[in-house]
């Protein structure tokens, strides 16, 4: 084999094995959307008992904000999480937020309505949750959280035969095809800084997610 043609092969598999290297990456930011599973906690007392799971059929109600423990937002770790939600049975809405949010500017939290009504009162808007399973336990100080996005979950299958139909490869968030682009997206995902997580420091000595 000629120098070159070694030369042409050595760049055959360094593309094709950083290609492998990328292509996992986007399933394990895949995988980290499909689930929100951790603990919860507040400095003041708040309380939330809501679910939506698993028919779509929201029940409860609940405030919390606090900070997040575990597989959440997309990310592993420590950080800042806000829920607002209120289920009828038949309608209900969730707000939600992660990371760096900020309640005095409300189009930093994602709103949605959920539940067979939500169709015709709303809230409407862009959401990136939807349609999710949605479980928020918090009394007082502590409480857990349980969620599982079905759409992301399919997002992260699809993956692996090279469809992205949420259009999250590379970026940090999911764009889906009914949702406005609203601004350039991105062609990384970097790693969030204390700059960038949220407008409400961690305590001390959290890790980042």
């Amino acid at each position: 084999m000629s120098r070159r043609a070694m030369l042409l092969s050595c760049a055959i598999l360094a593309l094709a094995a950083l290609e492998g290297c990328t292509c996992l990456q986007y399933r394990a930011d895949d995988a980290a959307d499909m689930f929100d599973l951790g603990v919860t906690w507040s400095e003041k007392p708040s309380f939330a008992l809501y679910s939506n799971s698993p028919l779509l059929l929201p029940v409860g109600w609940g405030r919390v904000d606090g900070y997040f423990a575990g597989i959440g937002g997309g990310q592993v770790g420590a950080t800042c999480h806000y829920e607002d939600c209120v289920g009828l049975v038949a309608w209900g809405r969730e707000g939600t937020a992660w990371h760096n949010y900020d309640l005095a500017k409300p189009e930093t939290v994602n709103v949605q309505g959920v539940g067979p009504f939500a169709s015709l009162l709303g809230p409407f808007g862009k959401s990136t949750y939807v349609p999710a399973m949605t479980t928020y336990v918090h009394l007082g100080y502590l409480g857990v959280a349980a969620n599982a996005r079905y759409m992301e979950i399919i997002d992260f299958f699809l993956g692996w035969l090279g469809a992205d139909v949420a259009r999250d490869d590379g970026t940090r968030r999911a764009q889906w095809p009914w949702e406005e682009e609203e601004e350039p997206r991105e062609v990384a995902r970097p790693e969030p800084s204390r700059a960038t997580v949220s407008a409400k420091p961690l305590p001390p000595g959290l890790p980042l997610p």
